[in-house]
C-alpha cells in the first residue's frame, strides 16, 4: 500500500502454497521475533499489547489476525500476522460459532479487541491458527491502513 506520492506505507505477504514458507523477523521491544508462513501458529508469537482483528463472514473475506500496534517498542512500525482466507475458504466451524456468539464491533462486521481481553475459547482458537500472512507498516503508520482484511482481499481477486 502506498500514499499519493507512491511511498510505501505498508506491505503484506500471503503464502497460499503450503511449501512456500518465507521467514519474517521484527522487533517487538524485547528483541527480534521470528515467524514462518504456513508453519508458525499465532500463539507462538504472542505479544503483550496485541489486538485481535477477526471476521468470519461467509460472503466477505474472513480472517484472524494478531495486530501489534506501532509504538516505541516496535520502532514505531505496526506488525500483523494471521490467517487470510484468500487462498482457501475459511471453514473453521469453531471460529464461525465463536463469532456468532460474540458480535463484531458496530456495523463493520469486524471484531477487534485486545487479545488479553478475549475469552479462553478465542485465545485457544487464535493460538492454533496457522499464519499464512505477515504485514508490516512504515514508521508512524498504523495497521488501520487496512480497513478490511490485512493483505489481499479475496473479494477483489475473483
Amino acid at each position: 500500500m502506498s500514499d499519493f506520492s507512491d511511498t510505501v506505507q505498508a506491505y503484506a505477504v500471503t503464502a497460499c502454497k503450503d511449501d512456500f514458507n518465507p521467514t519474517f523477523s521484527y522487533w517487538d521491544g524485547n528483541g527480534n521475533s521470528r515467524l514462518i508462513l504456513n508453519k508458525t501458529h499465532v500463539g507462538e508469537v504472542r505479544n503483550e499489547g496485541a489486538w485481535a482483528k477477526i471476521s468470519t463472514l461467509t460472503t466477505a473475506p474472513s480472517y484472524v489476525f494478531e495486530v501489534l500496534p506501532d509504538s516505541d517498542a516496535t520502532d514505531y512500525k505496526g506488525h500483523a500476522w494471521g490467517l487470510n482466507d484468500v487462498c482457501h475458504p475459511f471453514d473453521d466451524a469453531a471460529w464461525v460459532d465463536w463469532i456468532d456468539e460474540h458480535p463484531p464491533n458496530g456495523n463493520n462486521k469486524i471484531f477487534t479487541k485486545e487479545i488479553s481481553a478475549l475469552d479462553k475459547v478465542a485465545r485457544n482458537l487464535m493460538d492454533g491458527t496457522t499464519i499464512n500472512t505477515y504485514a508490516e507498516t512504515a514508521n508512524d503508520t498504523t495497521m488501520d491502513i487496512y480497513s478490511g482484511p490485512i493483505g489481499v482481499d479475496r473479494s477483489l481477486v475473483r
